[in-house]
């Protein structure tokens, strides 16, 4: 019933999301190696953004799948993933909706539309990110990493965003009875999804 959305998350979203890994652990490395001077990473930084941008457009690409495969709006998918959407045992109050905001600035740069949350690609950055910026534990414990400034002029770590969307997309997918991987899922340390059943914390 969602082998095309099952498929797109285990052949698109995963490998998507391990390469923006990399991208931040090479950020992080060389933000080390050069005394925490952030602007000679600039093409470390440049490099986890884009990965950051592509990995949105393919978790974004999910909701295209599964309106089509369930014969649902976008809205009501992404409402619903947005509801599953957690980090630890806390609510990542719309994640889905700033990933879809990141994935449509990649693709068109500058949003005029008042329901995105973001205003341009510009507002996806890689900066240090320092205490006091999202949740406790969320994303890097330090140094820099790619962050989404909102149109309220909020900052939020993108690898929280995408580790609690992955997270919901298993396990709406899970709740509509699909046939998903034995093996267990981590981003960024963050188990998604634990074997054949939904990680639960």
């Amino acid at each position: 019933m969602l082998n095309e959305t099952v498929q797109h998350l285990l052949n698109s979203v995963i490998p998507s999301a391990r390469e923006y890994e990399a991208a931040e652990h090479e950020l992080s490395m060389k933000f080390s190696s050069v005394n925490q001077d952030l602007s000679q990473c600039k093409s470390e930084g440049e490099t986890a953004k884009r990965k950051a941008a592509q990995l949105a457009v393919a978790i974004d690409g999910l909701v295209d799948r599964a309106s089509i495969e369930l014969s649902l709006t976008k809205k009501e998918i992404r409402s619903e993933v947005e509801k599953l959407s957690r980090l630890s045992d806390v609510d990542r109050i719309d994640a889905v909706a700033r990933i879809n905001s990141v994935a449509n600035a990649y693709k068109h740069f500058e949003l005029n539309d008042p329901k995105r949350l973001v205003n341009s690609y510009n507002d996806v950055l890689y900066v240090g990110a320092g205490f006091g910026v999202d949740g406790y534990g969320v994303g890097k414990f330090g140094g820099p990493e790619v962050i989404i400034t909102t149109n309220d002029n909020t900052k939020w770590k993108f690898l929280g965003d995408v580790t609690a969307a992955i997270k919901g997309w298993f396990q709406y997918l899970s709740s509509h009875n699909t046939e998903l991987p034995c093996e267990e899922h981590t981003i960024w340390g963050v188990v998604v999804w634990r074997g054949s059943k939904p990680a639960v914390e």
